[in-house]
């Protein structure tokens, strides 16, 4: 529900009299007042007083249009002049107002709806207004007022549209304004306007004695109410609240600083019994969906600080106590003054801090669990003051952030990282490893941070891979779409990006949904709470386990006990980082430690990627490590999984293992094995069988099974057993074991076991491998006669599948066909108990999605990804798709026409003993496919062809049309947009027509970008028509307004433009008519001052 505003008078224009001393009202004699206040029409004379407006008259006819008393009427105006103006119109208004106030060389002429104050409807109120010079000078306003009596629902009917016209064109002209003072949503004073206006104040009450009181407020929570009511619920509850403190206070002594932040003044004495009753009016407000406020009080006793300064106080005295939930009041007192001394020295020293390093950076290991070296470090600001001694990151940090000045700080601490890394990079005094630094949310926001961190890495001559960019998770609170493409850039660029403080907010399972973080870092309460609460435990489990499944690594801070280590290993923690291990230190001490050799040992850089894979492995489900395939079961509950590093000889370290592997080699070796420990199986492996599938498993990369490996005199295991991967420095594989089952030994002579004699092995492998070729070669023959006959485009398409089901054995078979820029996943075959993909993928970009697969191919051969995990730098969009679709391996063939990509065929989770079939044969079959999909995209080209515009890929008039008729004979809303671009044919005259097509493709992205290219029709040669169907109207209104703001600031395109919302859809026609008609209204006055002879800017 629409929060409309209580009854009242109009909005005013004023000015103030810079040449005349302030506080000076102009009074008119007792006869020129009983002539105005007796005149029938409707006008008012207004003058600005100490920056305020002030009334001077109001007419007869004025007071008879608002049907109040007129003592009554004055009282209003001079507390609050915009009480009753349509929330919409109602920033513009008084913006309009100011503006003009400012400029005496400017007239007065605006629209707005406005409730008078027996009625229950809006009505339009035009103003015209002039300024006029008195005889002493003084300069005044003198603003006239004629209504048109049109209810608020008839306004927005086509019966009024030229009043309605008249309204938006005004919204549209606001947002060339240069300068604002009100807030848009609430109406209230921005900022600098407050701020002068307080300022204003505070000088008069010095002046008469008078006591001044500046109060902060912010409601409690309003990101989980915009989280859980919505972003429109939560501009409501911001519109009522100022409603209450226009009330109490008067609309020009309160702000709206931004977000949930407001302030207001006053010079009365009874500050809290006001405060009280803003509690109680807030617990009724926005229909019961509110929140509950805290308000910080500041009462003016010195005579020399400035209003801003008086406002941080009292935001500070807000700030004091975040942890209630309910509303009250906190005075600003000694404790806070301290407080604020220490702000205004850090502040003021900050810069010669930076300049002088009185802020050094302090380094603090992190460990790998698995191997416990330090294979990272994180960067640590220490301020060491030459008068106040080591002042805590706890309390200089926050005040740095708080003034938005964090973004110094960190790109300072980057270049020291820099600079170390630079200097000892080469190993012959301290192996480097990768060092991550601490970015604020804030420093995407008042600098170009991305950039200003790769020119830094540039110029250094560092690689991206030595320097880790740690993010807050408070990043939550900015603009999504915004945060996403920074990381993009960070990771596309080569670094690392990690989320910090992972489950220190309610957000925390949102982060993970969007964002595509490399390590998530725990908040280091998780291990303060160790062992208070068992239900922690479980939490810190259950986060280890989700991350891993989504392979994305994990950290804990503030490890302090081994109690905690051993815990986070045995629940495959990646690092570590705590003073179990080391508190943060500078850097000459590391170095002087390193040199003595009692330093923490490092891992060379090297191997990280080796540990780095070993600690994604997921020990719940080998499917997710990309491999398994028929050998191993599809579930592992209860079943024994490890990750072993093996020497090549015959030394094995455990490094990872769920509970079940470890009560296994425990039992075998008869002690408790821990996750680091050594073992060897020559003794237990009888007949050295697991030996021997080692072997043939480093031979053949693939999956080798041993059975009856007789390890006790009572038990016999089966396992799987496959390379995970290769230390590139010291040649050690880390193999994945899979205990697949166990049995009880009958009777220890009667050993029999499973795998057969080297030389019989070798002689049925070359059997099956010719078997092999002939069944594959028959089926190509039989897929190339099916592409050659005259059968059924898809029905040979689906036999093809079929065909290639029969022979190899992967999860999904795809055929996809690329037409023009998008890719669609056209046929599917899927195993049994498989999910078919089809649907939900639809179409994909091709750049995005498919492009990667070419630049792989060698030859047009078909790419193998054995384990996707090796796009994730590479092709982090791919491997996120991939990920989602449940695919962890695939080979992927480009299907070409001449030289041209014309489609693709592919194999998701394919067996690993079967990979080089598979690859052969979609090889093969791609070339057969070229001539059927050839002929089907020139079809389906056609067909796009009939519905799109080839220039700007929006659908053309004929599918506007088609889609008119279908929206005339269904049900619910549309809103409608009708476009013309201005300046067209000047800019194909005088730059040529290639200039012209550009200037048509700007505009088709600019109106995609806000309503979306699925509803844009490209009508003719320069007009364009948007129908969203389904939208309700305050949707369609805030895109209508966020598109004008947009196209304002756009200085390279201007577009005529007509939008009309519809509740009932079988009346599109009419709509789409009426759009056109105020289109050509708005590009009538663009030609009012742009002569069509001349070309356009």
């Amino acid at each position: 529900m629409e929060p409309y505003r209580k009854a009242g008078p109009a909005v005013i224009l004023f000015r103030h009299d810079v040449n005349k001393p302030m506080n000076q009202k102009y009074r008119f004699s007792d006869e020129k007042l009983r002539e105005i206040e007796s005149s029938d029409v409707a006008y008012a004379v207004y003058q600005v007083v100490d920056k305020r407006v002030v009334t001077l008259a109001l007419s007869g006819g004025f007071i008879e249009m608002f049907e109040v008393p007129k003592e009554k009427l004055y009282a209003i105006m001079d507390k609050d002049m915009f009480i009753n103006v349509h929330p919409d119109d109602l920033a513009r208004c008084q913006n309009d107002a100011y503006y003009f106030a400012i400029h005496p060389e400017e007239t007065y002429s605006t629209s707005y709806r406005i409730k008078l104050s027996k009625d229950d409807y809006y009505v339009i109120l035009r103003s015209q207004g002039k300024h006029k010079t008195m005889e002493d000078g003084t300069d005044v306003c003198i603003v006239w007022y004629t209504k048109s009596a049109v209810s608020a629902d008839e306004i927005n009917l086509r019966a009024n549209v030229q009043e309605k016209r008249e309204i938006d064109l005004l919204r549209k002209e606001n947002s060339l304004i240069k300068k604002t003072y009100y807030d848009v949503l609430t109406g209230l004073p921005n900022m600098i306007h407050f701020l002068q206006l307080a300022d204003t104040a505070l000088m008069d009450a010095e002046k008469e004695g008078r006591s001044f009181t500046m109060m902060a407020f912010d409601l409690i929570g309003m990101k989980y109410f915009n989280s859980k009511y919505g972003l429109d619920e939560g501009d409501r509850l911001l519109y009522a609240f100022a409603d209450i403190l226009r009330h109490h206070f008067g609309n020009e002594s309160s702000s709206r600083f931004g977000e949930d932040h407001f302030y207001a003044f006053t010079t009365e004495e009874n500050v809290e019994d006001d405060l009280n009753n803003v509690f109680t009016e807030l617990k009724s407000a926005n229909d019961g969906k509110n929140l509950p406020v805290k308000v910080g009080i500041y009462k003016y006793s010195k005579h020399d600080l400035p209003i801003s300064t008086i406002c941080d106080r009292a935001k500070m005295a807000s700030d004091h106590d975040n942890q209630a939930y309910v509303s009250k009041f906190v005075y600003f007192n000694e404790e806070m003054r301290i407080a604020v001394n220490k702000r205004d020295y850090v502040l003021q020293h900050l810069d010669q801090a930076l300049e002088e390093k009185w802020i050094q950076v302090y380094y603090q290991p992190i460990m790998r669990a698995v191997t416990g070296l330090i294979c990272n470090e994180e960067a640590l600001a220490r301020w060491i003051d030459p008068k106040l001694g080591m002042i805590s990151p706890g309390d200089f940090i926050p005040i740095i952030e708080e003034a938005k000045l964090l973004y110094k700080l960190d790109l300072y601490v980057i270049d020291q990282v820099l600079e170390y890394i630079k200097k000892y990079r080469d190993g012959s005094v301290i192996h480097v490893v990768p060092v991550s630094v601490n970015i604020s949310r804030y420093d995407f926001v008042y600098c170009d941070m991305v950039s200003e961190i790769l020119k830094r890495v540039e110029k250094s001559g560092v690689s991206p891979r030595y320097l880790v960019i740690e993010i807050t998770e408070s990043v939550m609170e900015m603009d999504l779409r915004f945060i996403l493409e920074q990381i993009n850039r960070l990771q596309k660029n080569g670094f690392k990006v990690w989320m910090d403080d992972f489950g220190s907010g309610y957000s925390s399972l949102n982060v993970l949904k969007n964002f595509d973080f490399d390590l998530i870092k725990l908040d280091m309460k998780f291990m303060r709470d160790f062992g208070k609460n068992v239900k922690n435990e479980g939490i810190v489990r259950k986060i280890i386990e989700m991350a891993e499944q989504l392979g994305v690594d994990t950290l804990a801070e503030g490890v302090e006990t081994e109690e905690q280590l051993e815990f986070l290993k045995d629940i495959g923690c990646d690092k570590v980082q705590g003073f179990l291990y080391s508190a943060p230190n500078p850097l000459d001490e590391i170095i002087k430690r390193n040199k003595l050799g009692i330093g923490l040992h490092r891992e060379n850089i090297d191997e990280a990627e080796f540990y780095d894979l070993i600690g994604q492995a997921s020990l719940m489900d080998a499917e997710i490590n990309g491999d398994a395939g028929m050998l191993v079961s599809e579930t592992f509950a209860g079943i024994g999984i490890g990750i072993l590093e093996y020497d090549g000889a015959e030394t094995y370290r455990l490094m990872r293992a769920n509970t079940a592997y470890k009560e296994y080699v425990s039992a075998l070796y008869e002690r408790e094995i821990k996750v680091t420990d050594s073992m060897s199986y020559s003794k237990l492996d009888r007949d050295r069988i697991y030996e021997k599938s080692v072997k043939r498993c480093l031979k053949s990369g693939n999956w080798e099974t041993a059975y009856d490996i007789a390890f006790t005199n009572e038990y016999k295991l089966h396992t799987n057993t496959r390379i995970f991967a290769q230390d590139k420095v010291t040649g050690a594989y880390a193999l994945l074991v899979v205990i697949t089952s166990e049995k009880r030994i009958e009777a220890v002579e009667n050993y029999e076991y499973a795998v057969p004699p080297v030389q019989d092995l070798d002689l049925q492998t070359e059997r099956a491998m010719l078997e092999r070729s002939n069944v594959m070669d028959n089926a190509i023959i039989r897929i190339a006669k099916h592409l050659n006959t005259f059968e059924d485009y898809n029905v040979s398409m689906n036999h093809v599948l079929m065909e290639l089901s029969n022979v190899i054995s992967p999860d999904r078979i795809c055929i996809f066909e690329k037409v023009e820029n998008r890719v669609t996943n056209s046929f599917e075959w899927c195993r049994k108990g498989i999910m078919s993909q089809k649907e939900f993928i639809g179409e994909l970009e091709y750049e995005k999605y498919f492009k990667v697969w070419v630049d792989m191919s060698e030859e047009g051969r078909a790419v193998i990804i054995d384990n996707i995990a090796q796009l994730k730098l590479a092709a982090r969009d791919v491997y996120y798709q991939l990920r989602w679709m449940g695919v962890k391996r695939i080979i992927m063939a480009p299907v070409y026409s001449k030289d041209e990509i014309i489609g693709f065929i592919g194999a998701e989770n394919y067996r690993l003993d079967e990979a080089e079939d598979t690859e052969f044969i979609l090889s093969s079959v791609s070339v057969f496919l070229s001539f059927r999909i050839a002929n089907s995209t020139l079809v389906h080209r056609l067909v796009y062809m009939a519905d799109h515009d080839s220039l700007t890929s929006a659908h053309n008039r004929n599918a506007m049309i088609k889609k008119e008729a279908e929206f005339s004979a269904g049900e619910g809303s549309v809103g409608i947009v009708f476009i013309d671009i201005n300046g067209l044919k000047e800019t194909n005259d005088n730059f040529g027509h290639d200039e012209g097509d550009m200037l048509i493709i700007r505009a088709a992205k600019l109106i995609s970008k806000h309503f979306g290219i699925e509803h844009l029709y490209r009508a003719g040669g320069d007009e364009f028509v948007v129908m969203m169907p389904d939208v309700d109207r305050y949707q369609f209104e805030r895109k209508q307004y966020q598109f004008l703001q947009d196209l304002n600031s756009n200085d390279k395109i201007n577009m005529a433009s007509g939008f009309v919302w519809i509740p009932d859809r079988k009346n599109i026609s009419e709509g789409i008519k009426e759009a056109d008609r105020l289109m050509y209204e708005d590009k009538a006055k663009y030609y009012m001052t742009h002569d069509r002879r001349h070309k356009t800017s």
